[in-house]
């Protein structure tokens, strides 16, 4: 398992099984005080490419500087 927690509210979770699917768990939560809490969770089942992970975050990121505009 893989956390982080910034200081902005923001917790990020990855959980990873221990059986030959290696089936990843992410889950995201937002926590600010005085609005609502967000969360979500997203389950990957079977066979992935290793460079998932990475392509999702820069998704992320990506979408996160839209946002801002």
């Amino acid at each position: 398992m893989y956390k982080h927690v910034d200081n902005g509210g923001i917790t990020v979770e990855i959980h990873q099984s221990d059986d030959e699917y290696k089936n990843l768990s992410i889950q995201m939560k937002t926590q600010y005080l005085g609005y609502p809490d967000i969360s979500t969770t997203l389950n990957l089942w079977g066979y992935f490419q290793p460079d998932f992970l990475k392509e999702l975050g820069l998704m992320l990121i990506e979408t996160s500087v839209d946002l801002k505009n």
